[in-house]
């Protein structure tokens, strides 16, 4: 799995490596739903998802920030409505890159802001 930001168009492609991809989905970044890490605790993680009709491709990463270098984690949730279809983890040390701060940049340029208070992205908190 590959998740790119092009200019304003977040692009999430599935598959297997040296292969075109099962699934590429390109979405504005208005579209694309990110929970920033909150700034608490031990572990840095993120969140995205990229919907297509009733599916949503839930994306994420956490890294220990505990002083023996774990490496960091991904994960892929699959869901259709509230039903969980898939439950995928990344194989270990597949993880290279684990920033979406680009995604959060993108969307605060395009007049959204995330209301920690309502766990959500909006014109104003």
């Amino acid at each position: 799995m590959n998740v790119c930001l092009q200019d304003n168009v977040v692009l999430y492609s599935f598959g297997s490596i040296g292969r075109a991809p099962e699934l590429l989905l390109g979405r504005d970044v208005t579209r694309v739903s990110l929970t920033p890490w909150n700034g608490v605790g031990r572990s840095i993680w993120e969140e995205i998802s990229v919907s297509s009709g009733d599916f949503n491709y839930n994306l994420s990463y956490a890294i220990d920030r505990a002083p023996d270098g774990v490496r960091p984690t991904g994960q892929l949730i699959v869901a259709r409505g509230d039903s969980e279809l898939a439950n995928l983890q990344c194989d270990t040390g597949s993880v290279d890159i684990h920033d979406f701060y680009p995604l959060s940049e993108a969307k605060e340029a395009s007049g959204q802001r995330f209301c920690r208070d309502m766990q959500r992205w909006g014109k104003g908190c």
